[in-house]
């Protein structure tokens, strides 16, 4: 991860990086901290947070079969540790959280089809809408 010439956190694959250039000025890792947990504290997998942008508010239903698909819950709150689970009946729970990109969720959503819907975050809802729409073509059904 490095910061470019206007403050923003760029994540970049070793494997892309072409070349280094050394210079002699130097830097103090401690000034760049603040922004580096600013930018990171709502990212999933490696969007940082744009300085125009606000983490977006995320809020899924989780229906489960209580108590044989208990290990849902404890797998999505180990998944996902800054997100707030709220058992709301037996079998329905709901879980909120923050994202600085909706859509680097929706592999991991995807994962949970058929126990989660999107109740909160219409950007999400149609990123997996769209998602799925692409699956099922390239199956062949759509």
């Amino acid at each position: 991860m490095s910061f470019n010439n206007q403050g923003k956190l760029i994540v970049s694959r070793l494997d892309r990086i072409e070349n280094i250039e050394i210079l002699e000025e130097a830097f103090n890792r401690e000034e760049l901290k603040d922004e580096y947990e600013r930018q990171m504290t709502y990212c999933w997998s490696s969007a940082s947070l744009n300085s125009d942008n606000v983490p977006e508010t995320i809020k899924l239903e989780i229906i489960i079969q209580e108590p044989v698909e208990n290990y849902i819950i404890e797998k999505i709150k180990n998944e996902a540790p800054n997100g707030l689970m709220e058992k709301i009946e037996k079998g329905r729970y709901h879980f909120s959280m923050k994202a600085n990109d909706s859509g680097e969720l929706v592999p991991w959503i995807r994962e949970y089809t058929g126990y989660i819907n999107v109740i909160e975050s219409k950007k999400l809802a149609e990123r997996i809408k769209k998602d799925w729409k692409e699956m099922l073509k390239s199956y062949g059904v759509v």
